[in-house]
């Protein structure tokens, strides 16, 4: 098989020689060498983007022939790719919007682009009531032959304003039509592989009734008729995961535990799995097909129980030849011979290859940390704890490259990315920064965290500075005999920069210094943006209070860090993007500004062009940089 090296150029067949020193930061703080891969239905082509900053790139390459295209991107923020029939590949790409001074908006879509390298359009640019919504998802990409897809975006609601719609798109011109039309509660759609909308997800916010239903759309009434067919309490355990189109049938998470198929044609459920309660379970579908692939539950390890046997077990051949390392799935072609993969693992950088079954052929497509090729990587553990209150926790431990017994290297603590996320055991380049610099990090999963199961992720409701900060102290002390952790440092992104900030400032003996990356620090400075932003009874803040645990001014300012910073016990880094759009860059200023008229030490970085996400490698580096600078001074490895 012959991949042109045009199609993986800055990706393929880089090396880094063996390094007495440790890599530098710029080895680390790269944008992944291939940021998002793509395969035609037919198998002929693979897309790939690629570059870094603002010399990003999305490349096509025919498989076995030459002729590469390369379509150049400038500072474009690449998020994804997906092919649309096997004539257009369309870049998922993001822009930001500034109506007036101090607000920025962040808007995500779709571009598509030929295969000869030509960019056709943009897709519903013209349409007024799209244009209201953030992004625009895919939803289906049936391969009809049409090439259409459909996305989510917006429709005129008559008195309810701007409300959540489908369009069927034509990815040559961009245009496309109305396909079904929601209303002011709705917050979903599902649609079989021909594209029609088959179930409606909709909420109600009235706080005696607290309904979440699904309305299901029977084949021949049309995408107006709905009928409602099932429904939970908002913000219970029970939760909807999807459409199968060739069931016919929705598949469900019930109180009790189980997922279940349920019939469309007569409402009968069927059980079809009974996942382990400290797990939490999730789908994989096919937007091709409309079909369910696998029920995957996330935790320590990630595990699938497939529904699709003919990907299963292309799942379980790759997963043979990378032992030990986590394999998954991207995409593939119609018949599944070629399949794009991805491998991943806590102790090796990321890498994305192609297989093609008929040939029995592996090829690499590009890997995330090139540089770091023969350098060498920390390893870690995991490991369980009891926290105070008798819950069981867990942790894991990375020890610095060539640390022996009894050798005590101090500990850092990065603290989780917030409720609701799940771990992964993929490649942590800032975990393994800070271990070539000679530190023990330790990840503790505290409580309300999403990955362990619902009784673990709702343990951490209304524990914001609460048991979620006491959890980091008793998983410090789990590895106190095997690493200096007399006052470690915490350093955190985004969730974890606040936990980072509430730990110095709440438990300000325990921690000797704290470095917060897109961190909150006022929770009621957050509540008021997002109440004049949101709409005070948007679903979206009924489940941050509940996850808070009340909205009160008395619960806001307690587990505020900014309100504790005369009680802060060390000094204080605040790193934070100019254009974060998921935490407001006044959160990090109000804590500097505290901290400074408290006569604390504090430095205070904005990063120029930088989200929340830190996508740009250059501000990457920089805060690795920054990060070493700050723990060489306030806590030196040596």
């Amino acid at each position: 098989m012959v991949l042109a090296a045009a199609a993986t150029a800055g990706v393929l067949g880089l090396a880094a020689s063996a390094h007495a020193a440790p890599p530098p930061a710029s080895a680390y703080g790269r944008f992944p060498g291939v940021a998002a891969a793509a395969i035609s239905p037919d198998g002929r082509r693979v897309g790939i983007l690629s570059g870094q900053d603002d010399k990003r790139f999305v490349s096509i390459a025919t498989i076995d022939e030459p002729n590469v295209p390369v379509v150049p991107l400038g500072a474009g923020e690449g998020l994804s790719l997906a092919w649309s029939g096997n004539d257009h590949l369309l870049l998922r790409t993001a822009f930001w919007f500034s109506p007036r001074p101090k607000e920025m908006h962040r808007f995500e879509r779709h571009i598509s682009i030929t295969p000869d390298g030509k960019i056709a359009t943009r897709l519903l640019e013209n349409e007024t009531y799209s244009q209201h919504f953030y992004n625009q998802p895919i939803m289906a990409a049936p391969q009809d032959g049409a090439g259409k897809i459909v996305l989510r975006g917006g429709a005129n609601g008559g008195n309810e304003g701007t409300v959540m719609a489908l369009w069927r798109v034509d990815p040559a011109t961009g245009l496309g039509e109305t396909i079904a039309k929601g209303d002011a509660t709705t917050r979903h759609f599902s649609v079989d592989a021909a594209g029609s909308a088959r179930v409606r997800h909709d909420y109600d916010s009235n706080r005696i009734t607290s309904v979440e239903a699904i309305h299901l759309s029977r084949p021949g009434q049309g995408a107006a008729l709905w009928t409602r067919f099932w429904s939970t309490k908002l913000g219970g355990r029970e939760r909807y995961l999807g459409y199968s189109g060739p069931e016919d049938a929705v598949y469900l998470f019930l109180e009790t535990g189980e997922i279940v198929r349920k019939r469309t044609s007569d409402g009968a459920t069927e059980v079809v799995d009974r996942p382990s309660p400290d797990t939490s379970p999730d789908m994989l579908w096919d937007i091709g097909t409309a079909a369910p692939l696998a029920i995957v539950t996330w935790g320590a390890t990630t595990t699938y129980k497939w529904l699709d046997p003919e990907v299963g077990a292309i799942h379980a051949s790759l997963g043979k030849i990378f032992k030990d390392k986590e394999v998954s799935l991207l995409d593939w072609s119609d018949d599944r011979n070629r399949v794009i993969f991805n491998v991943e693992s806590r102790t090796a950088p990321d890498a994305v290859y192609l297989y093609d079954r008929n040939r029995k052929e592996v090829s690499l497509l590009g890997e995330d940390y090139p540089e770091l090729k023969g350098a060498p990587i920390a390893q870690g553990r995991w490991l369980s704890f009891k926290a105070r209150d008798g819950k069981d926790i867990q942790a894991y431990l990375t020890l610095p490259p060539g640390a022996g017994p009894g050798s005590r290297p101090p500990l850092v603590v990065m603290a989780g990315e917030g409720p609701g996320v799940e771990t992964r055991a993929s490649f942590d380049y800032m975990v393994q920064f800070l271990a070539s610099r000679g530190y023990a990090v330790l990840q503790p999963y505290h409580r309300g965290l999403w990955g362990f199961g619902d009784d673990f992720y709702e343990a951490g409701f209304g524990e914001w500075g609460g048991k979620m900060q006491t959890d980091l102290l008793d998983a410090v002390a789990a590895v106190a005999g095997e690493v200096d952790a007399r006052r470690p440092c915490i350093v955190g992104h985004d969730f974890g920069g606040y936990t980072a900030l509430t730990a110095i400032a709440l438990q300000p003996d325990a921690w000797r210094c704290a470095a917060s990356m897109g961190g909150l620090s006022d929770l009621g400075l957050m509540m008021s943006k997002r109440r004049w932003f949101y709409d005070y009874e948007s679903l979206a803040l009924e489940r941050l209070r509940e996850r808070m645990g009340g909205t009160g001014k008395t619960k806001l300012s307690g587990a505020s860090p900014a309100r504790f910073a005369g009680k802060v016990g060390g000094p204080v880094l605040l790193i934070h993007g100019d254009q974060d759009t998921e935490v407001d860059p006044e959160q990090s200023k109000v804590m500097a500004d505290a901290l400074k008229s408290a006569g604390k030490p504090v430095e205070h970085i904005v990063m120029k062009d930088e989200a929340h996400y830190f996508s740009r490698g250059t501000n990457r580096v920089q805060m690795l940089e920054a990060l070493e600078t700050f723990l060489a001074q306030s806590y030196p490895a040596s």
